[in-house]
């Protein structure tokens, strides 16, 4: 069956329409793209494509997922052995080397957080770099999300045409993967091989998700959904057949939740990107590095897992659907709330003095920042337990939210940590400085929440830092 939607893959990729004219679109030679088009497996309509089913802990369920629009194209793998004697051929671009050089060098560092072990990044790195001379899908993944990150410091367009063409190898290289995988007679030997397949494909579909969120634009938000949905089958099947007892499995594993977090706390109400509490809690079961404090084994999602999961379910609650146990439910997370609040909020403060409550905290960053999402994950609880009738929780943010302590500490919290420029790197104050925002109510606090943005994505212009944008619920933004 043919499908409607026609062109070539880079127009339906970014959602422009086609003239169809080959070898090259109009578009396409104005843009000065590469012209892609779909062969004739591709133009099958997806509703007669294999879709997932089973059980989800069963391993062969969890490779079952379909990339869409891409051409297929192998995974090649070359042995180890012969690492060193295939660099120069690998490489036959001149420019590739420097771009994961780039890569290597100023990109990486801005993804893991200053508090981690520093074992975390320096593996990663290493084997990362192994991984994209020996197989083509993590090379073009990681080619990608570098030469895009290139073009945002120096903003030259043909750095932007080779990222994209990037991309979409590695999208095509990762369906064929997906394929093998659902085809080949044993499935469990991918997910317990060392030899490195497992690890490239998830490199892969990260450098997949990195890229869409690089390219700062809303277009690619349905495209980060699903690589993420992707990687978590992956993930499933892997911790069904073995665990996580290396830095580059526990990054791994911790990028993938924090995605799924993000994603599932803006579409709670699709529960495709449901968080999986089981599955977190037998990942993250053991340290990586059990001597060292909780903060050093958490080098991608900085906040603890068990705040996650809560502000999860806290978002479920808010978006819908509403479970028929709605009071009893809410008064959970409430209680839950307090000791949240009890454990990381201060019991009084003042502008010169801040004292916390049961458990001493060391301040930093990224300590700041847990106290941000809890206090980020309170309001939205305080906003959900007062709405009126007929009123949405979105609609609510457009409202006064009225004097409160909640209020003043959000909004104190961030007049002092605007000043700390580990604080602007911080990719993890998205989402709670999204949801402080909300709170503004004077030209004042709107200037001090629009400076802290501002100052975000200067820091993401000079390299410096990633600017993540969720989407806007900022009165102050217009």
């Amino acid at each position: 069956m043919l499908r409607t939607k026609t062109g070539c893959l880079v127009c339906r990729r970014r959602r422009k329409k086609c003239d169809e004219s080959k070898p090259r679109c109009e578009r396409c030679i104005k843009s000065g793209r590469q012209c892609h088009w779909p062969s004739a497996e591709q133009h099958l309509d997806k509703r007669h494509r294999f879709r997932p089913h089973g059980s989800a802990h069963d391993p062969s369920w969890a490779g079952r997922y379909v990339y869409g629009d891409t051409a297929p194209c192998e995974l090649p793998y070359t042995s180890p052995s012969h690492q060193q004697l295939i660099i120069a051929r690998v490489f036959e671009s001149d420019s590739e080397p420097r771009l994961l050089a780039h890569f290597v060098e100023r990109l990486c560092p801005l993804l893991f957080l200053s508090t981690g072990h520093p074992a975390f990044q320096g593996d990663c790195i290493s084997y990362g770099k192994e991984l994209s001379v020996r197989f083509e899908a993590a090379r073009t993944g990681v080619l990608a999300c570098s030469a895009l990150h290139l073009y945002s410091l120096t903003l030259d367009r043909r750095l932007k045409a080779v990222a994209l063409n990037y991309y979409s190898a590695t999208v095509s290289s990762v369906y064929r993967a997906f394929q093998s995988i659902n085809t080949a007679a044993c499935p469990n030997d991918f997910f317990t091989s060392c030899d490195g397949r497992y690890d490239a494909l998830m490199l892969s579909i990260v450098s997949l998700y990195l890229y869409g969120h690089l390219t700062g634009e809303s277009d690619y938000s349905q495209d980060i959904a699903q690589h993420v949905v992707g990687a978590m089958h992956l993930l499933r099947s892997r911790l069904a057949l073995k665990g996580i007892n290396r830095p580059f499995d526990w990054v791994i594993a911790e990028s993938i939740f924090y995605q799924l977090f993000m994603l599932s706390v803006r579409y709670a109400s699709d529960w495709t990107l449901r968080v999986d509490e089981e599955i977190w809690n037998e990942a993250f079961q053991c340290s990586i590095f059990p001597d060292s404090p909780p903060i050093a084994n958490r080098p991608i999602l900085g906040i603890p897992v068990s705040l996650c999961r809560f502000i999860a379910r806290i978002a479920r609650l808010c978006h819908g659907p509403l479970p028929h146990y709605i009071p009893e439910f809410v008064s959970l997370l409430q209680h839950e709330m307090r000791d949240w609040e009890s454990w990381l909020l201060p019991l009084a403060f003042s502008d010169n003095s801040v004292s916390y409550n049961a458990v001493p905290i060391e301040p930093n960053p990224v300590d700041d920042t847990t106290v941000m999402y809890v206090l980020a994950a309170s309001i939205l609880l305080e906003r959900f337990s007062t709405l009126p009738d007929g009123l949405s929780l979105e609609t609510s943010f457009l409202s006064n939210f009225g004097s409160s302590r909640r209020r003043e500490h959000a909004l104190g919290l961030v007049r002092r940590l605007i000043l700390d420029v580990r604080w602007t790197k911080n990719y993890l104050a998205a989402w709670p400085t999204m949801i402080i925002g909300t709170l503004v109510e004077t030209e004042e606090d709107a200037s001090l929440m629009k400076q802290d943005s501002d100052q975000r994505q200067i820091i993401a212009a000079r390299g410096e830092g990633i600017f993540l944008n969720p989407r806007t619920l900022h009165p102050w933004q217009g």
